[in-house]
């Protein structure tokens, strides 16, 4: 019975522990590890502060993106990334505005959730990389070290996929990638601004063009 709206645990089979010299975030993984049976109330998470309500959301949210748009993608999993992205769209807002939105707090249980089957089979990939150290080093919360991480994946890997990263941006409300072999500032500049809403700006430069051409899409960070 998850009482946020975030890492999609109660899908998954895994748990991540924080390696205490190195810092390094460590997996365990078991089938055993899945539950039996999954209780979505959004009644539980009526409590949750609106930093966390967004931060937990960006990170539901970052779960989806990264399986649609993972090497190892298939159509069964891009059916369950899309709903979370699509629910994360409509209601995330909603639900930092109000807490006690019911609707957009059961959609937001509905794309965590979703994001944690995702997990399963395909996992994440360049956006969690990065956004780990971020969260064991600096102390940041996962959600926020993944909402100043999104935008630059998503711009760096729109050239490799537009067709993908326009269906993101699409389903986000976001101005779409123009699919070109250069990375734009489009995507760059219109997900810096929708993270800025949750109190994550985008810090780093905007991204250059890639002087080799369109960039593969991330492996998975395993």
């Amino acid at each position: 019975m998850p009482t946020t709206s975030g890492t999609g645990s109660e899908a998954g089979i895994r748990s991540l522990v924080t390696h205490p010299q190195t810092l390094a975030k460590l997996a365990v993984e078991s089938p055993f590890m899945l539950a039996d049976i999954a209780i979505l109330d959004p009644e539980l998470t009526y409590s949750v502060p609106p930093a966390v309500t967004a931060a937990t959301g960006v990170d539901a949210l970052a779960h989806c993106v990264e399986a649609f748009t993972n090497i190892k993608a298939h159509p069964l999993i891009d059916g369950y990334a899309t709903l979370g992205i699509s629910l994360v769209g409509r209601y995330l807002a909603r639900a930092v505005a109000d807490g006690a939105d019911t609707e957009a707090r059961a959609g937001m249980m509905l794309a965590s959730y979703y994001g944690g089957v995702c997990l399963g089979p395909v996992n994440t990939a360049a956006g969690h990389a990065p956004a780990y150290p971020l969260g064991t080093r600096l102390k940041l919360p996962h959600g926020t070290a993944n909402a100043i991480i999104f935008p630059h994946v998503l711009a760096f890997n729109a050239p490799a996929n537009p067709g993908k990263t326009a269906e993101i941006c699409r389903l986000l409300a976001l101005p779409p990638a123009d699919g070109s072999p250069e990375i734009r500032p489009a995507p760059w500049i219109s997900a810096v601004s929708w993270a800025s809403k949750w109190g994550c700006p985008g810090m780093a430069p905007q991204p250059k063009p890639c002087p080799n051409g369109p960039p593969r899409p991330m492996p998975s960070a395993g």
